[in-house]
C-alpha cells in the first residue's frame, strides 16, 4: 500500500509540472506579451554597405518572444540566403544572423525598435574587403 501510495504522488507530481509548464509556455506568455505586435510575416530591408545600397526579403516566424527567420540578398542574378535567430521583447528586435551556404563565412548581428509598423536600427558584420567590423542603419518596413 505504501509504494501504491508512493507511485501515485510521483505520477501526481509530475502531471502538475507538466500542466504548470503548458501553461507558463501557452496562456501566461501571450499574457506577458500581449502588447508586442505580431511581426510574423514579409518585410523589405534597406541598409549601406561600403558606399552601396542593398535590398534583401525578410520573412520571420514568431513564437512568444522567440523569433526565426531568413534573409534573401538578390545582387547580380545572384540569390544568397541568410537564416537568422533571437528574440523580440520590449519592441526590439535582437538577432544573429549567417550565410546558408557553408563556404560563405559571412555572419553578424541587428538590433531593430519597432516603431509604426516598421523597425530601424543597425547591423554589424565582418567586411569581406578589410576583414574590419562594419556597421550601418537597417531598416525594415512591412511588405502587404
Amino acid at each position: 500500500m505504501e509504494l501504491l501510495s508512493g507511485v501515485l504522488t510521483s505520477v501526481a507530481g509530475g502531471v502538475t509540472l507538466l500542466a504548470l509548464q503548458w501553461f507558463w509556455k501557452n496562456p501566461m506568455q501571450r499574457f506577458l506579451y500581449r502588447r508586442e505586435p505580431n511581426i510574423a510575416h514579409k518585410w523589405r530591408t534597406t541598409f549601406e554597405e561600403e558606399g552601396r545600397q542593398y535590398h534583401e526579403d525578410a520573412s520571420i516566424s514568431q513564437r512568444g518572444k522567440w523569433v526565426t527567420g531568413q534573409l534573401e540578398l538578390r545582387e547580380n542574378g545572384d540569390t544568397t540566403i541568410y537564416k537568422f535567430s533571437g528574440t523580440f521583447q520590449h519592441l526590439i528586435l535582437t538577432c544573429t544572423y549567417e550565410s546558408t551556404d557553408p563556404r560563405d563565412y559571412e555572419r553578424g548581428s541587428f538590433t531593430l525598435k519597432y516603431f509604426r509598423g516598421m523597425f530601424r536600427g543597425q547591423h554589424i558584420l565582418l567586411s569581406r574587403s578589410s576583414d574590419q567590423p562594419i556597421s550601418s542603419e537597417y531598416d525594415w518596413t512591412a511588405v502587404d
